[in-house]
């Protein structure tokens, strides 16, 4: 049995890029940055905490990197070794053995496509956070809102996609009495 569903090479492979992407962001802001850099920016624009840059990297850099690992890993580990763990419309359908290749490897895209989005809202987080304290950004209100709602709508996206694509077929559909 194959690791990784074959069909997901292509989103595993931008994966990879988003995280080279996030450590190069990190090495190259890095020096750049003084060593107390503002982590709480008020409703009103004006920063009132501070903490050690090395902090924040070390903390969104783990972050970032335990999102991968949770959400790719834990995601197929619940697939193929726990599927009562997961939840699908139809899951008693879509998991028997002539469907559970194909469920498998569209649910795990799903989580990998999930999991650059989220990785890249962190960058866009940790974005903003460098051109505040760089002087460069008064307010990152809108830049991080905008990234929100965009995370938000794709999510949506994903529920209407998993929604579809785990009906049942018309065939396997009970007809009322």
């Amino acid at each position: 049995m194959k690791v990784f569903p074959t069909n997901n090479r292509t989103v595993l492979s931008v994966l990879v890029m988003t995280l080279i992407a996030a450590v190069v962001q990190s090495v190259y802001y890095y020096p750049q940055l003084p060593d107390k850099i503002s982590s709480h920016v008020t409703v009103s624009g004006g920063v009132d905490d501070y903490t050690a840059k090395s902090q924040l990297f070390v903390l969104m850099l783990s972050t970032i990197f335990g999102t991968a690992v949770f959400l790719t890993l834990g995601t197929l580990l619940a697939l193929k070794k726990a599927p009562q763990l997961v939840n699908l419309p139809n899951k008693e359908y879509w998991f028997t053995p002539e469907h559970k290749q194909d469920t498998i490897a569209f649910v795990f895209k799903i989580m990998v496509k999930l999991t650059i989005a989220s990785i890249l809202m962190m960058i866009v987080i940790l974005q903003s956070i460098i051109w505040v304290s760089l002087g460069s950004l008064q307010s990152p209100d809108m830049f991080i809102w905008s990234a929100t709602g965009l995370l938000c709508v794709y999510c949506l996206i994903i529920i209407i996609q998993l929604n579809r694509r785990f009906r049942l077929p018309v065939a396997e559909q009970e007809t009322p009495t």
